[in-house]
């Protein structure tokens, strides 16, 4: 509850700002240009050529050789963002009775089952990274102006052992060079590599990422771009011993789970952190999508739902390459993020706290259930848009989050004034969903359309620690809230 002094002056100035004239709504540009598509069309979306590539969302086809389309079909009609697994054996349990294959590599799902049925060509009997490889360029052969072709190599298996090398057992080897050496020898120079990146800026991948310099659309035009990643259990260590051999010659990007370690440093690999551009998510750690996409890099998020009803997950966990097995079932969210007036991530404060200079916004320490307070300026947001938001209501409502997932919350679904707003999990419930109203100097009312009570800091506090409440909407600066980007 509010102090009796504070009450007064709330009834004061509840007189006054009754004769206010209602502010014009501000025309605002689309968060997403969405091109909600079935197909491609001979392996190209109609979408803005110039948008880099880490602002471009897609469906990836996870295990794209499975289906009942060859990969020159998935390529033209369904995606060019396509994933392969590879095994160095043919059989891997069979350990007293291997069957290798000399310098090439094992194209399937299940090692227990050799003679499953691999569609990397229409017969369903061909099953070698290299025939996959000539099916993905008899494609670009067709169609030389199509989209970037993304694949995504899953290495199964470890690489082999540097010592069957030496001795000539099952030469030529399947070490990294010579993964780079097929991938080479079968894209040729349409194969956009790692230091095509780096060459031009003369610096780390990660700088290049951090700095903004991803090629366009336009500049990956009929480019293909090789991505590796690890078996679910090996911990990042094919990538490790990928990067440790092949260093600044690596024609392939890589992309580290982030089931141990950090963004920063994933497991394994912290003498390679700066080569680190992308990251392979499961869907339980979709939450990372939001930073992963604020520091400049890009995340691939497999096991995601991609039916059309679902297709606002792209949207709120900013899932650049989502990952299922259902392509060609439904709508899929393909487009670019745009610029927008409501900043996508942004600092929150006050309108009072900036004329009193108070540095203090809204904040959080991350966990579930703790209350929204005054605290420093450091911490950024992320405005989701919801369902309902449509060209119709362009101020909302938006879904507010933590960058670590978790949602602004009504505690309780409680309708009444002075009602705690703290972090909460995601969902769906209207007691997560505000919508943004234009007040004085640039700034917004935030309302809560569960309760329809507006976003309020508790009493005009000024210091840290003060919570953020929901009480009666009115026009007193401690519910008109400045969006400081930090985009």
């Amino acid at each position: 509850m509010y102090t009796t002094k504070h009450m007064i002056t709330l009834c004061l100035q509840m007189l006054w700002t009754l004769l206010l004239l209602s502010l014009p709504t501000p025309a605002l540009s689309a968060y997403w240009e969405t091109n909600q598509s079935h197909q491609y069309q001979n392996g190209t979306l109609f979408t803005d050529r110039q948008q880099p590539l880490n602002r471009y969302f897609q469906s990836s086809v996870h295990n794209a050789y499975l289906t009942s389309h060859s990969l020159f079909d998935i390529l033209k009609g369904h995606s060019t963002n396509i994933e392969l697994d590879i095994f160095d054996v043919r059989d891997a349990n069979a350990w007293f009775n291997k069957t290798y294959l000399s310098g090439d590599w094992y194209v399937r799902h299940d090692s227990n089952d050799p003679s499953e049925n691999v569609m990397c060509l229409p017969d369903g009997d061909h099953d070698y990274l290299s025939e996959c490889l000539d099916e993905i360029m008899r494609f670009h052969h067709y169609y030389p102006n199509h989209e970037l072709i993304t694949l995504w190599l899953d290495k199964k298996q470890s690489w082999q052992p540097e010592h069957e090398c030496q001795t000539g057992v099952n030469s030529p080897c399947r070490r990294p060079q010579d993964l780079d050496a097929l991938l080479t020898q079968k894209l040729g120079h349409h194969l956009f590599s790692p230091r095509h990146m780096t060459e031009p800026h003369q610096t780390s991948l990660r700088e290049v990422a951090q700095q903004g310099h991803w090629p366009t659309l336009a500049e990956l035009q009929g480019k293909i771009m090789v991505i590796m990643t690890d078996a679910k259990y090996a911990n990042n260590t094919n990538l490790k011993g990928y990067l440790d051999e092949q260093r600044n010659n690596a024609v392939a990007f890589v992309a580290p789970k982030m089931t141990f370690g950090t963004l920063d440093e994933p497991s394994q690999l912290h003498a390679h952190k700066d080569d680190i551009v992308f990251y392979n998510l499961d869907s339980r750690h979709r939450f990372l999508g939001p930073e992963i996409f604020q520091l400049g890099r890009i995340s691939r998020t497999w096991g995601t739902n991609l039916s059309d009803s679902s297709s606002h997950d792209y949207r709120g966990y900013l899932i650049q390459n989502g990952a299922g097995d259902d392509y060609t079932q439904s709508e899929r969210y393909n487009g670019a993020l745009l610029a927008d007036d409501i900043p996508l991530f942004t600092s929150i404060t006050s309108q009072y706290l900036q004329e009193n200079h108070v540095p203090l916004c809204l904040s959080h320490d991350h966990l579930k259930a703790s209350n929204i307070e005054l605290q420093s300026c450091e911490q950024a947001w992320l405005l989701i848009p919801t369902h309902a938001r449509d060209s119709a209501n362009p101020l909302g409502p938006f879904y507010i989050n933590a960058l670590t997932g978790n949602r602004m919350d009504i505690e309780s679904h409680n309708s009444q004034n002075g009602v705690n707003i703290h972090l909460w999990s995601p969902s769906q419930t209207n007691n997560q969903a505000w919508m943004f109203t234009p007040s004085h100097n640039n700034s917004y009312q935030i309302q809560n359309t569960l309760s329809g009570l507006c976003m309020d800091i508790f009493a005009f506090g000024q210091t840290a620690s003060d919570p953020l409440v929901q009480w009666q909407c009115n026009q007193y600066q401690n519910q008109q809230f400045h969006l400081i980007s930090s985009f």
